[in-house]
């Protein structure tokens, strides 16, 4: 996950299998919704960002 301007981005990989390498299946931003390897639904606009030290 990276902060974008304040907002989530979720990276998504997979592992393949034929290759044994992990390739992107996506960037999510707002909502991250997969099926594989499991169902995941997650609203991405509630996580903040953490505070820099010294703020």
């Amino acid at each position: 996950m990276e902060n974008e301007k304040g907002l989530a981005a979720v990276h998504a990989f997979e592992l393949e299998p034929s290759t044994g390498a992990y390739t992107g299946t996506g960037i999510f931003r707002e909502r991250m919704k997969v099926s594989a390897p499991f169902p995941v639904d997650l609203d991405l606009t509630g996580i903040k960002p953490r505070r820099q030290s010294g703020e």
